[in-house]
């Protein structure tokens, strides 16, 4: 689906910001991108949609190189979120804005009407289709850059702070969304400072001054301090409690505590 391979990328005012970074990203597979600010994370996934160019090293999307692929087939594999939703919304109506890719793309115009409303539910931004995106919070404007993102139905989406400004209710439709991509075999790349949700995809991957520090399952980095990689507060909560095993759900830490009771009783 996706490799890197040895990628490398500096801004010219500085030193590189990625550095040597090669993994590969397989069909179906949700993977968290984590580290400090500065580590490189958005930088990691413009270089992964062709918006930058790798110094060295190659990124292959579906065994091409990247930058070999007009933007025209690029768009047709992978879509990207911005962390900044004011970075990507450009039509004055809700409903202009999801249409445009789709049109842009050559697809019937019936099937795009029935795609925006269901994308506009999941993203529970249905009941703004005919409100300037501008006059949305950034919470619901960050929504509807999502939702524009799954009107593609591109094999790799690339999320970039998914999560920021939510509300427990915008978390919910995010969450919502990123679930339907799971159902769709979707690979999803997501860039998150939320621990919480990097604990419920297939793997992590800590950055860490550009380089790729440490990645794996959830359960099986959680096990163990890491640099970078801040447990979430069901993994802290059952070292407290000396739980056996990493909890990364409530259900694990009452599933353990309950056994624990038990075994002292």
């Amino acid at each position: 689906m996706m490799k890197l391979e040895d990628v490398t990328y500096g801004y010219e005012t500085g030193t590189p910001v990625v550095l040597g970074v090669s993994f590969a990203v397989s069909s179906g597979e949700h993977v968290a991108v984590v580290g400090h600010n500065g580590s490189g994370k958005s930088t990691l996934l413009r270089l992964m949609c062709g918006l930058l160019s790798a110094r060295s090293g190659l990124v292959r999307v579906g065994g091409r190189p990247v930058e070999m692929m007009k933007s025209s087939q690029r768009a047709r594999h992978v879509s990207i979120l911005f962390q900044n939703p004011d970075d990507q919304i450009f039509k004055g109506r809700v409903a202009d804005e999801l249409r445009f890719g789709p049109l842009l793309s050559g697809m019937d115009p019936g099937d795009i009407d029935e795609r925006m409303h269901h994308a506009a539910a999941l993203c529970s931004i249905d009941g703004t289709l005919d409100r300037n995106p501008y006059d949305l919070s950034r919470a619901q404007r960050k929504r509807l850059c999502l939702a524009s993102v799954l009107m593609m139905e591109t094999p790799l989406v690339l999320l970039d702070e998914p999560m920021a400004g939510q509300d427990p209710a915008g978390r919910e439709a995010v969450m919502r969304a990123m679930d339907s991509l799971r159902v769709r075999g979707v690979s999803v790349v997501a860039v998150t400072h939320d621990m919480d949700v990097a604990a419920g995809f297939d793997r992590i991957m800590v950055l860490e001054e550009g380089r790729l520090k440490a990645e794996g399952a959830p359960r099986d980095l959680f096990s163990h301090a890491c640099p970078g990689l801040h447990p979430p507060d069901t993994v802290a909560l059952g070292w407290k409690l000396g739980l056996p095993g990493v909890c990364l759900t409530e259900r694990d830490v009452l599933e353990r505590l309950i056994q624990h009771v038990k075994a002292g009783s």
